[in-house]
Order: structure tokens, then sequence, then C-alpha cells
């Protein structure tokens, strides 16, 4: 199944603009899905494969105390696949968007040394 996944655990996409509209749709996603956590979002690769398109927010909050963040995903991305969606980071963190945006680069950049 293609499709995009919105990650952040207060937001909905409804703040995503004209602009951006056009580049998912190039995409052809079927569905559109929210994780609010990092769990939820391991959960529907698991279960549907990775996504044709990502939004990241960097912090999740808190699952059984711990602080969550969209690292999580990442790490669990480039440690079970051969490939990086294309993406989007609308954190309001500029440290935490920074850091998932190098490990993503650097992950990309690693994968297309390996080709």
């Amino acid at each position: 199944m293609r499709y995009v996944l919105f990650i952040d655990d207060e937001r909905d996409y409804s703040f995503v603009e004209g602009n951006l509209i056009q580049t998912i749709i190039k995409h052809k996603p079927q569905q559109f899905l929210i994780a609010r956590n990092s769990s939820e979002a391991i959960n529907l690769f698991q279960t549907h494969g990775l996504p044709c398109f990502i939004f990241f927010d960097h912090d999740l909050g808190e699952i059984n105390g711990k602080v969550d963040t969209s690292m999580n995903v990442v790490n669990y991305i480039t440690e079970n696949y051969n490939s990086f969606p294309d993406y989007i980071i609308h954190s309001q963190n500029p440290i935490g968007a920074k850091n998932l945006y190098s490990k993503i680069e650097s992950f990309k950049r690693f994968l297309e040394q390996d080709r």
C-alpha cells in the first residue's frame, strides 16, 4: 500500500499547504496515516512497509515515562531498510530537526556510495 505518514504527537496535517500537497500527490498515495509516537510509526512499517513520504515532528512526548522522538523512527528505518522515503521535517525543535536531517542525509549518502 502506498501511503503518506504524518508523525506528530499533537498536530494533524491540516497545516500542509498547496505546494507541498503537489509534492505529495506525485507519490500517488492511497492513504494518509497519522502516528502519534514512534511505536505507532514502527508498527505501521511492520504492517504496511515503508511509506512513500513521511512528515517528521521531532518531539513525540513520552512513552512509559521515557522521552520519545522521531529519531527512534529514523534509527528503525536505517537499521531495517535499504532505502529512505521522501520526507519533510516540520519540528519546532531546531536542534532536534537538525539531528534528524543529519542522520537521514548521512544514511542516504551511504546508500548512494553502496550502489
